[in-house]
């Protein structure tokens, strides 16, 4: 087909556009045919039987999907190739759209007149394909019809003279060993005898297909059917025939296999107790097992091949119709719906008596379609009788909680009373709690004021004058007054030593740097302190602790570590202690943990002997926080204190 030859049919309703692509189309070489809308591009088609049709897809009186769709489908326009082109359908799901009901391209616009040129001779190439492409298979139609797999050829004594590779891929014997040999020698004794018989009747021009089971080389089983026919010379005389062989060995292995499963599923299917029953496409019964039939009443030849609709489910409960368009295994077989534990229904015997039951409905589907459904009844006559009994107890119970309910009502009232009265005694323990609280709090920052007070009265007050009195006595020890340097020596120690203890004692009351620095410098000093006078190394580790807290909070945080390290020192025999402080938006959480030789916390609690722990668990409380001890002989000691953060300075 050349370009100049080639008949295009243009189909567009606006006329600007038109004469545009005709223009374009004319100047390639193709002979253009215009219409402007679909029952004329219709009309054109009949008339000219144009090589290609360019269908706009929005015309004025048709659509053009579907308008494609019908040029596709009519017989009188078969071969016409149809290339949609649009300048608003140009999405992705309107271009599969147009492919899947058949059109050969789809054009978007704006398109250039080189890429229409391009696209519809690149249509054209591959129709001039496919017209060379029919011509050949319509020359050897006949023998792709009759030739399947194997092909072979016998003379009129039935002497192999020609077979394919096929055939000897079927046998496992190689051209050699099969040609000039007799047919019947790679078959039993049994198949012989059909062999014969067929040949003979293809020697007389009858020629059906048949089946025959033949032996391998390596002595396995081959099934084939044989497609014959005669050979015949110019005078009308038999000289043989050939023979299309089509391997089934496949075929009857899984034929051999589903046999052998559907035994297997007939024997499950006989020994459950469940009714099940299988229907076709049009809802005919095509299997039933024993269960049904007793459940029933009916016998297998009662029911296979009819609609069981129409014998077991025909009348609802309530002696209504049921109508076989209201049944959830018809929109099985429609439309493939799983329907499970559908208990609203009857089964009616063959005695006319009827019984619940609860069945679920399940599509067969063969090739992605639907070819039956499979039904599996369940007799609940004894769960329904249960569950009336249910009921039952249920309104004797119901009736003995109504009778209970009074007698609890008067006994309510009396408690309500009491209640009533508890709540007034709670009340003013809670008040008594809240003057308490406020006095513990009172009592704690009297305590830490006169510990801050005395300490500054032992640090500026007697520490002072101690330093002034080693100051005189180091000035009179300079003299070097004869006979009394021994003396003025232990003067001068016994001041030193004092004025360090009273240096400690002034520290050991209240550290000014946790007023005047913060929690954080105050630890690290106190952990130095501690390691120099225990010889207990610290290893301390800490987050957010780089901000000033409410002066309670860092009070606390100081004496409950401050309380925790004495404990380790005088209880653990540990040599090594772990402390982590980390405070966040709402907590801050102390925990101190070391390896030593625990206690028995239970027991220490039990016995409250311990006031170190006491004072600790007030000072926390007092502060809504909480504190976990864990420890237990030999295990080491973890205490975890966590302080709420209401409000930072």
């Amino acid at each position: 087909m050349e370009n100049t030859k080639a008949k295009i049919l243009c189909v567009e309703d606006d006329i600007d556009l038109l004469h545009l692509n005709s223009t374009i189309l004319q100047s390639a070489g193709y002979e253009v045919i215009e219409a402007c809308s679909g029952n004329e591009c219709l009309q054109r088609i009949k008339e000219i039987r144009p090589d290609l049709v360019l269908l706009d897809v929005m015309l004025p009186d048709a659509n053009g999907f579907e308008l494609c769709k019908k040029i596709k489908e009519d017989p009188e326009m078969f071969g016409t190739y149809v290339v949609l082109i649009s300048g608003m359908e140009i999405s992705s799901n309107s271009q599969i759209k147009g492919l899947e009901i058949g059109a050969d391209g789809y054009i978007t616009r704006p398109v250039t007149a080189p890429e229409l040129i391009a696209r519809i001779q690149s249509i054209l190439r591959i129709k001039i394909t496919e017209m060379a492409l029919r011509k050949s298979m319509e020359r050897y139609q006949m023998l792709i019809e009759t030739m399947n797999e194997g092909l072979g050829v016998v003379n009129e004594n039935m002497i192999i003279t020609f077979i394919n590779d096929k055939v000897c891929e079927l046998t496992g014997y190689s051209k050699s060993e099969i040609l000039g040999n007799p047919l019947l020698n790679f078959f039993n004794p049994e198949s012989q005898v059909i062999l014969k018989d067929e040949f003979y009747k293809v020697r007389n021009n009858i020629c059906r297909p048949f089946e025959m089971k033949g032996k391998k080389k390596n002595g396995n089983d081959f099934y084939v059917i044989f497609s014959p026919r005669p050979i015949f010379n110019p005078d009308g005389e038999f000289k043989g025939a050939f023979a299309v062989l089509t391997d089934i060995t496949r075929n009857k292995e899984i034929e051999e296999a589903n046999t052998k499963n559907f035994i297997r599923l007939r024997t499950i299917m006989d020994s459950v107790g469940d009714g099940i029953y299988g229907v076709d496409r049009n809802g005919k019964t095509v299997f039933v097992n024993p269960a049904l039939l007793r459940m029933t009443g009916y016998s297998e030849k009662e029911l296979i091949g009819r609609n069981l609709h129409y014998i077991l489910r025909h009348t609802k409960s309530d002696g209504s119709a049921y109508e076989r368009d209201d049944c959830p295994i018809l929109m099985t077989l429609l439309k493939g719906e799983t329907f499970f534990n559908i208990s609203d229904e009857v089964v009616w015997r063959k005695d006319g008596t009827r019984f619940p039951v609860e069945y679920t409905s399940a599509p067969i589907v063969e090739q992605d379609k639907i070819t039956g459904a499979v039904v599996v009844i369940r007799d609940i006559t004894e769960r329904r009788q249960a569950e009336e009994e249910i009921k039952r107890l249920n309104r004797d119970l119901e009736n003995r909680v109504i009778q209970r309910t009074r007698q609890l009502e008067a006994v309510i009232r009396e408690l309500e009373d009491e209640i009533f009265e508890r709540k007034r005694t709670e009340e003013k323990l809670r008040k008594y709690t809240d003057r308490l609280r406020t006095l513990s709090n009172r009592l704690i920052e009297i305590q830490e004021a006169e510990r801050k007070y005395i300490a500054r009265e032992l640090h500026e007050g007697i520490g002072q004058t101690l330093n002034g009195l080693k100051h005189v006595l180091d000035m009179m020890f300079g003299t070097q007054l004869a006979g009394n340097e021994a003396c003025f020596s232990e003067i001068q120690n016994t001041v030193r030593d004092l004025i360090a203890r009273v240096k400690n004692m002034s520290l050991d009351l209240r550290p000014f740097m946790l007023d005047d620095m913060g929690i954080l410098p105050a630890l690290l000093w106190h952990f130095d302190r501690f390691k120099t006078q225990t010889k207990i190394k610290v290893n301390f580790s800490h987050e957010g602790l780089n901000i000033r807290f409410k002066p309670e909070i860092e009070t606390a945080t100081y004496r409950i570590v401050q309380e925790a390290l004495m404990n380790v020192a005088r209880h653990s025999c540990a040599n090594e202690v772990m402390i982590s402080i980390k405070a966040d938006s709402e907590n801050l959480i102390i925990n101190v943990e070391d390896k030593g030789i625990g206690f028995d916390y239970s027991a220490v609690k039990t016995l409250g002997n311990s006031a170190g722990l006491k004072w600790m668990q007030e000072r926390i409380s007092l502060l809504n926080g909480k504190l976990l001890i864990d420890s237990s002989p030999g295990k080491g000691t973890r205490l975890t204190a966590t302080l709420p953060l209401s409000i930072r300075i």
